[in-house]
């Protein structure tokens, strides 16, 4: 077995390394955490581009049946509260975004609790919400009854419950939206960088691996999944997922039973390494970014001139309120003369945010930027400007039909609405562009 899986492990060392950057390149882009109207942006996007036959239809199985009539009751909670605002002048409206202000107790929480999400949980929600959800909101979002623009319960718990109605919209959106990427999450699964994660935050490892006898019930499982992704991680460009969890799992037997588990660990440390970074560390910096020892405190960006002075002064204020460190900050510089890879910004409707070609962000022309979620996405954008990549990751469980998603840091603006610019940018940015 040793001999089966070193030979592997050469022949794909060079290629899964030189292909780290993989991991970050996910067929649909946008974060978990979205809002209720960028989700319904994604669901509008699913629908214009499926053929009839993979549109939304009302299926047999009752878990199925459960994400139809969740994306039927957000569509219907969606028009309810268009029509109930219609009527509202807007420090009245009702509004399902909230700014989370709970303090970040573990910017690892999201990691160590992944989010799961799939037809069995969606139906288990989606029966609970039958329940909790006053009546007159049940009858009205489940059963197509007359909307008004009266609200039939307090504007706060409208808001409370549309809130819940959304999250499970949002699920079953996202489901729907991956099925056609499904093969490639499954096979997603082998970058899975918790293993990594456990282990490098483990203190005295080698020496609690030294000796299998004395480890804990807890420990072992521990070790046993963190080992076998580490192992997983050196095999990540492998189209048989199932096989190579297979093969490493064995490996990992023959391992514990030569009490050598140290040697299992070192074997596949380095890939498992790099997978990690690959979440922090920018690949392809840009050309034009200034930041010289003259300047210690300045970075400068040159960027498209916007017309639109509003929009110019909101882009600016955004991002120069966010990348800024201590006593450094960076500043971004309007020109009418743009080379041909000079940052811009474009705005398109019914769109995701995200950058296209590494330089244009585009924006969705029916969000306003008044917006809090749409300030933090336009920072979160231009970190991708700066060639920041995301710091999140989803996979698909076959076993379970789920996806898994978490953000591996939480405080950071690069995995989680609620992340800040950090020192952990800084200095990233400081190594790169520092010049």
């Amino acid at each position: 077995m040793k001999n089966i899986i070193k030979s592997l492990s050469l022949s794909l060392l060079l290629i899964t390394l030189s292909s780290a950057v993989f991991a970050n390149h996910s067929p649909i882009d946008w974060p978990f955490d979205a809002t209720f109207e960028e989700y319904r942006n994604l669901y509008i996007q699913q629908q214009l581009h499926s053929t009839p036959n993979q549109l939304i239809n009302i299926s047999s199985k009752n878990e199925d049946l459960s994400v139809d009539m969740s994306i039927s009751a957000g569509e219907r909670l969606h028009a309810w509260l268009k029509l109930i605002n219609s009527n509202r002048a807007v420090e009245d409206q009702i509004t399902l975004t909230k700014k989370d202000n709970e303090p970040i107790l573990d910017k690892y929480k999201s990691l160590k609790e992944p989010r799961e999400y799939g037809p069995s949980t969606i139906h288990k929600r989606a029966n609970e919400l039958l329940v909790e959800v006053p009546k007159p909101m049940v009858d009205v979002i489940y059963f197509g009854k007359t909307m008004t623009a009266n609200v039939p319960v307090s504007d706060d718990e409208f808001a409370k419950w549309g809130q819940e109605v959304s999250l499970t919209y949002q699920r079953s959106v996202r489901w729907v939206s991956l099925q056609k990427w499904k093969d490639w999450y499954k096979r997603r699964r082998l970058q899975d960088i918790r293993g990594y994660f456990y282990l490098s935050n483990y203190s005295n490892l080698n020496k609690k691996l030294s000796d299998v006898k004395k480890l804990t019930k807890e420990e072992l499982t521990l070790f046993k999944q963190s080992l076998v992704s580490n192992c997983m991680n050196n095999f990540a460009l492998f189209d048989d997922s199932a096989y190579v969890i297979k093969i490493c799992s064995n490996e990992y037997k023959t391992y514990i039973n030569e009490n050598n588990l140290i040697e299992y660990k070192e074997k596949y440390w380095q890939v498992a390494k790099q997978t990690w970074e690959s979440y922090f560390v920018i690949q392809q910096p840009r050309k034009d970014i200034v930041w010289s020892p003259m300047s210690s405190n300045r970075m400068t960006i040159p960027f498209k001139n916007i017309e639109s002075k509003p929009i110019a002064n909101w882009l600016e204020f955004n991002v120069e309120d966010e990348f800024k460190f201590n006593r450094w900050e960076m500043d971004m510089v309007y020109t009418n003369q743009p080379q041909k890879n000079t940052s811009h910004l474009k705005f398109k409707k019914n769109t995701t945010p995200h950058v296209a070609e590494g330089n244009i962000i585009v924006m969705d022309e029916n969000q306003s930027i008044d917006e809090y979620d749409t300030s933090w996405v336009i920072r979160h954008e231009f970190g991708h400007i700066l060639r920041l990549p995301d710091c999140y990751f989803e996979y698909f469980d076959e076993e379970r039909n789920l996806f898994v998603f978490y953000a591996i840091d939480i405080s950071d603006l690069m995995c989680s609405r609620r992340g800040k610019m950090n020192q952990r940018i800084f200095d990233e940015l400081k190594r790169v562009y520092f010049k």
